[in-house]
């Protein structure tokens, strides 16, 4: 467990940051408080609150914001509430980080956005001590796959250090790609084409082997900030469309599939260019 550092210019903020390795993960817990009322001191109050946790929440760590944002208005089926400024900047925050609410029953506004979903266990009891909320008990899980990992459960990898090169070479030099393309009229349509032939043959000449180890030996892939916030606008957007069934939503939830997907793909062909520049496709 380790305290998160919190900048001096949000010294008036009342927030407290921690992290806290579960079963191989890291979750960044904030607690925060804000006072009721909506008045210009309490909005600029909320603008400082966005800007310190937009400063806690840039890290790859799942981050879970919890306490009292005294926003009893939010409609946590759609994600929206009132037109004013002060739910307005609340709102735009949470949906624009993906952030999800956990808690099911009162007080809904208390407690439980997270940055990804997780595997939580959650139930509100009577209030502690003398305080006016109900309480929220809750216990993180940890990351299944995470759980897995650790215990050497590891899934299989392409051992390109031992692949059959040559069988490869012909397998592709043969691939009649004329037949392949004419039924193709797009630029996504030939990329598929193309990707759906090269792992085939990968498939076939390439070996997978299993590697036993701890997860801090060998961990998964941890995607850069601005494909992590792609994902979690496009949870959004997905969300915002079961819950409210607009046509724009599908079409802007699309676009950013489209995009999130083709920023993915550009992440590990650069990191596949990387390594064989290294000369180290084998690891």
């Amino acid at each position: 467990m380790e305290n998160g550092a919190i900048p001096q210019r949000f010294e008036d903020i009342e927030v407290v940051c921690i992290d806290i390795k579960v079963k191989g993960s890291v979750y960044r817990i904030i607690g925060y408080y804000r006072p009721p009322g909506l008045s210009t001191v309490d909005y600029e109050y909320i603008q400082d609150s966005i800007r310190c946790f937009q400063h806690l929440c840039s890290t790859h760590h799942t981050v879970v914001i919890m306490g009292d944002f005294n926003m009893p208005l939010v409609d946590w089926d759609s994600y929206s509430g009132p037109d004013n400024p002060m739910y307005s900047a609340f709102l735009h925050f949470i949906n624009n980080y993906g952030l999800h609410q956990y808690v099911n029953k009162p007080p809904r506004g208390d407690i439980g956005y997270c940055s990804e979903f997780f595997s939580l266990s959650m139930q509100v009891t009577a209030p502690f001590s003398i305080n006016d909320h109900n309480s929220v008990v809750f216990n993180v899980n940890g990351n299944e796959e995470d759980e897995n990992t650790s215990s050497g459960n590891l899934d299989g990898f392409y051992d390109y250090a031992h692949a059959n090169k040559d069988g490869l070479r012909s397998f592709l030099e043969n691939v009649k790609w004329n037949n392949n393309f004419q039924v193709c009229f797009t630029v996504d349509a030939c990329c598929e084409a193309f990707y759906d032939i090269f792992h085939y043959a990968i498939k076939l000449y390439v070996p997978t082997c299993h590697r036993l180890g701890s997860y801090s030996e060998l961990k998964g892939v941890k995607y850069p900030r601005y494909v992590k916030k792609l994902m979690a606008k496009k949870t959004f957007l997905w969300r915002k469309w079961k819950a409210l069934q607009v046509p724009f939503d599908y079409e802007s939830y699309r676009m950013v599939t489209k995009e999130c997907h083709q920023a993915v793909s550009k992440f590990h062909a650069t990191v596949e260019t990387n390594l064989i520049r290294k000369n180290n496709i084998g690891s």
